[in-house]
């Protein structure tokens, strides 16, 4: 018994050992602090581990050309309006409101299960006349969009992450490298700055993202769509 609890011991020291060599190279090279952060965190970044498979039936999604997977029971609203510009996932009951006005999406972008995207509108001077109208929607590269949330911005830039739950107000502007954590609503016109984190509700920002948050951004999203594979038939 005691020979076994030094080696129970030993065991415990080492991993203290390793633990600590890893925190001390995290800080001073980025790369292995990301790979750090995926152990130590279990990645909990609004999306699945880097690592986990997710597999998905081929007879429900389509693939384009260029790598887009968009799910059959995806409703696309005038889709000669709706830009996919490769390797983007649209998951399962999602609704694009092209027939709006043009909505524009970047590669790598996941756009996750029951999210609505709605062009906002606004009202405006035409020929002396107030008249309402619907402006684009311009979304960058690799972002994230959690399930069940309403997007009705008028831009979000690259390297953005919105969590599940939310409510996007008309005409915000996300700055890109930015965070919004799940169950946040963003009053209308709400222009959230690069390497914030905005949540509550109403959103305010609660916290800053560290330097190496866009490398990081990219590499999830990256990972998502290698790792969204059909079932073997």
């Amino acid at each position: 018994m005691r020979f076994a609890g030094k080696i129970r011991q030993a065991a415990v020291d080492h991993l203290e050992d390793f633990v600590l060599t890893l925190l001390f190279y995290s800080i001073t090279l980025p790369s292995v602090g990301f790979f750090f952060y995926i152990i130590m965190a279990g990645a909990d970044t609004g999306t699945k581990p880097l690592q986990e498979k997710m597999f998905y039936n081929r007879s429900d999604y389509i693939e384009t050309n260029s790598g887009n997977k968009l799910c059959r029971n995806t409703v696309l609203c005038a889709p000669q309006s709706i830009v996919l510009q490769g390797k983007t996932i649209v998951e399962a009951r999602c609704v694009i409101r092209g027939d709006l006005a043009n909505v524009r999406v970047g590669r790598f972008t996941v756009i996750k299960e029951r999210t609505v995207i709605r062009p906002p509108g606004k009202q405006m001077v035409k020929d002396g006349k107030s008249v309402f109208m619907f402006l684009p929607l311009t979304i960058g590269e690799h972002v994230t969009i959690g399930e069940n949330s309403i997007i009705n911005a008028s831009s979000i830039g690259s390297f953005v992450h919105i969590g599940k739950n939310c409510v996007i107000g008309r005409r915000c502007v996300l700055h890109q490298c930015c965070r919004i954590a799940d169950g946040t609503v963003l009053a209308p016109d709400t222009v959230v700055p690069p390497f914030m984190e905005m949540s509550g509700t109403p959103g305010t920002i609660t916290g800053e993202l560290a330097e190496d948050s866009r490398e990081m951004q990219k590499e999830r999203t990256k990972a998502h769509y290698a790792n969204f594979i059909p079932k073997a038939q």
